[in-house]
């Protein structure tokens, strides 16, 4: 049971704080926020540029890049193809879309790599890559054969 000291602690009103809401400003002639309305602003702000929407889901630490894969020397196709596709598991909410997928993959392409993929890949192209796995069936086409053939010599 309570004893009287704390029946009486439990009846007294609580202290009102004192809030002060956001100002948001409307014109130029408004004065500037305080600093501490900025700071908390300002930490909005951040926290939803780093979890990248506005639902306080923070997006999956970045994976490390795949090398420019180029068709010659290393990396080799297979292990690329292996790389490419862990990076775009383990990162998928960094490329929800087929079109950010297949971006990706193209800014990861140099040399011949990237001129075989150019002409469906440049803005205007007449029939365009339309996934990713079209794109990597492309070149797996041309690289996949270049490694068996580096494996026999």
């Amino acid at each position: 049971m309570n004893s009287k000291a704390e029946q009486r602690q439990a009846d007294r009103p609580m202290p009102r704080q004192e809030t002060q809401p956001v100002e948001h400003r409307v014109n130029q002639e408004e004065a500037p926020p305080t600093p501490e309305v900025d700071q908390r602003s300002r930490s909005s702000r951040e926290s939803f540029t780093l979890s990248g929407n506005g639902n306080g889901h923070h997006k999956s630490t970045k994976f490390p890049d795949p090398p420019i894969f180029t068709g010659t020397g290393e990396p080799t196709w297979e292990s690329w193809t292996t790389k490419i596709s862990d990076k775009l598991d383990v990162n998928a909410d960094h490329y929800p879309t087929e079109k950010l997928r297949i971006a990706y993959v193209a800014f990861r392409l140099g040399g011949d790599a990237d001129e075989q993929t150019y002409a469906k890949r440049r803005i205007g192209a007449l029939s365009p890559y339309l996934s990713l796995t079209e794109l990597l069936k492309h070149l797996d086409g041309i690289y996949d054969d270049q490694d068996r053939n580096l494996l026999r010599s």
